[in-house]
């Protein structure tokens, strides 16, 4: 039995299960947003009063005008394809995977330290956890791993107030493309991109609506083969498998 609730742009779903479970899921939100607002149905539903009130005011999000970027977003650029003959033919994708690998803290501070000798380098974990992904993946010889974690670096200290200014002003001056291509997209992307997210400092297991706190919390789904989120106590990769008919 699934309920709709007609909440802003949220559009949060509300399904109970036959075996007892219950699913709440939020259709448009950032994550701080979204595990916040679980959150706080949570409270709600144990009689708690909201400890932050709901503040919606979109004009706090509006770019610059007109929209003038300073920055070449190539974040938000389209996804470059495979350079392979198999991948660039027109052949159907019908299925992807999603592995779920666990990182323990450990391991965590055994990378930190090699990189630390090695390279005198100084890493968050989500540093230290993007670079591994991304050498493993990449297959990266150890001698260019310094130029990895030089760039993530570089990428990570210029997302300041300027950097998120003109991201909006981009977001704003392509909004018409760029929602074409969304909701025009193939099933898959047949590109090699990593998205790595960070969720591992979220309260994302403190949601307790009077029977105990949830058994696992993470996305319903990962569309984009590359996506990555970093959750509290393991790690969920999207690792497409293409299968052609």
């Amino acid at each position: 039995m699934v309920f709709e609730l007609k909440i802003s742009s949220l559009n949060p779903k509300l399904t109970f299960f036959k075996c007892g479970g219950v699913c709440l899921g939020i259709g448009v939100a950032d994550g701080p947003s979204g595990i916040h607002f679980i959150n706080t149905c949570a409270d709600v539903a144990r009689g708690l009063p909201i400890s932050i009130a709901p503040f919606i005011d979109p004009t706090m999000l509006h770019a610059m005008t007109p929209p003038n970027p300073t920055f070449d977003h190539t974040e938000y650029h389209s996804s470059p394809s495979m350079k392979t003959q198999e991948i660039q033919t027109s052949a159907v994708v019908h299925s992807t995977s999603v592995a779920s690998l666990k990182i323990s803290s450990d391991q965590i501070n055994t990378l930190k330290a090699r990189l630390k000798k090695d390279y005198g380098a100084k890493c968050s974990t989500y540093e230290i956890l993007a670079i591994h992904i991304w050498h493993c993946l990449c297959e990266i010889q150890s001698e260019s791993l310094i130029s990895t974690i030089e760039k993530i670096h570089k990428e990570l200290k210029r997302r300041d107030d300027e950097y998120l200014k003109s991201a909006l002003a981009y977001l704003e001056q392509n909004h018409d493309e760029m929602t074409h291509n969304l909701y025009q997209r193939a099933h898959s992307f047949k590109s090699s991109n990593l998205k790595i997210t960070s969720w591992s400092h979220m309260p994302i297991y403190e949601a307790d609506f009077g029977w105990g706190r949830p058994i696992f919390v993470g996305r319903a789904s990962l569309p984009i083969e590359g996506a990555t989120y970093i959750l509290p106590g393991h790690l969920v990769i999207r690792v497409c498998h293409w299968s052609y008919a």
